[in-house]
């Protein structure tokens, strides 16, 4: 998703701040040789390596399923790979995948059974992407914080200068509280309120963009009480199928309002198999009055009596 063209003039400039790619990790051990900490720290630099550190919200996340490579077999081998690699970079994915299994490791053993180790892997991966999430949306999130900014063309206050108000955004690995601000249009009453991280980072009726997606995708499908049913089972964290379902329908809604700027560009990405000379439309449970052309000898049927209708055979 493209963001949109949020400007800073003289009078109104927002500092962006220099960001380091070193993880804020929820974890209560400090101990830099714990291997949630270092597994943490090394995810978060191979994302800042592959995408840049200020790659928009969409592209980032995208990132956090692609990992590869192998790893050695010496726990006390792979720390001291770890010093070395995340001070270069040099076998970051080696180390991330050793640092990984380290971490299951400690939390089910290596002696469970494979169902148990999937499972506790993808949930320990819904945390590393959840945290990499939370983070980069406060980094975001403190780039406006200013008094006045542009966007698209048009002039900004902020709306909420005593204190900036936490919100919870949801995404597939679960929800996400981060502090934004809102602006106001400039000389506009009472106007709608905008939050420039929103715009920034693709959040959709605060969905991520990637849980927008999958919403979307599967309440077209289905109810959303069986949708929400399959992204659980995939070892996803939703939200509950309350919420699932409004955003679902603001986020209809919202793509019906666009509808005349999306359409042309879906169209036009559209190609037709080649031969194709006609479209056939089927509509369940309604009728669509069709006209065809009667011809030079054929005369229109007009009824001459009334239309009497028979009276039905009695129920026994």
């Amino acid at each position: 998703m493209r963001s949109p063209n949020i400007s800073r003039s003289s009078e109104a400039t927002m500092a962006r701040p220099k960001h380091k790619a070193v993880a804020t990790v929820a974890t209560a051990s400090s101990d830099p040789d714990d291997p949630e900490v270092v597994l943490q720290e090394l995810f978060s630099r191979e994302l800042d390596k592959r995408v840049g550190t200020h790659a928009d919200f969409e592209t980032r996340a995208a990132a956090l399923s692609c990992s590869r490579g192998s790893s050695s077999t010496s726990t006390k081998a792979a720390m001291t790979t770890t010093t070395t690699a995340a001070n270069d970079y040099r076998d970051v994915d080696q180390v991330a995948i050793q640092a990984f299994r380290n971490a299951l490791d400690a939390r089910v053993g290596r002696d469970c059974d494979f169902a148990t180790r999937e499972s506790a892997g993808l949930g320990l991966a819904n945390v590393l992407c959840g945290l990499d999430q939370k983070e980069d949306s406060d980094r975001r999130s403190a780039m406006f914080t200013r008094d006045e900014l542009w966007i698209e063309g048009r002039h900004y206050k902020r709306h909420d200068k005593q204190k900036t108000s936490t919100v919870v955004y949801h995404g597939l690995c679960g929800p996400l509280d981060v502090a934004r601000a809102l602006y106001r249009e400039a000389g506009v009453r009472n106007g709608p309120t905008v939050v420039p991280l929103e715009l920034d980072a693709g959040l959709l009726e605060g969905m991520t963009p990637a849980l927008a997606e999958a919403v979307a995708h599967g309440y077209a499908e289905s109810p959303s009480r069986i949708s929400n049913d399959y992204l659980r089972a995939a070892h996803r964290v939703p939200p509950s199928r309350s919420t699932t379902e409004r955003a679902a329908k603001r986020l209809g809604a919202a793509m019906e309002e666009a509808l005349d700027s999306i359409e042309p560009i879906i169209r036009a990405e559209e190609t037709l198999p080649e031969g194709t000379c006609g479209i056939s439309l089927g509509i369940d449970r309604t009728s669509v009055p069709m006209e065809e052309p009667a011809g030079p000898n054929k005369k229109p049927l007009t009824r001459t009596k009334p239309y009497l209708r028979a009276v039905p055979d009695p129920i026994l």
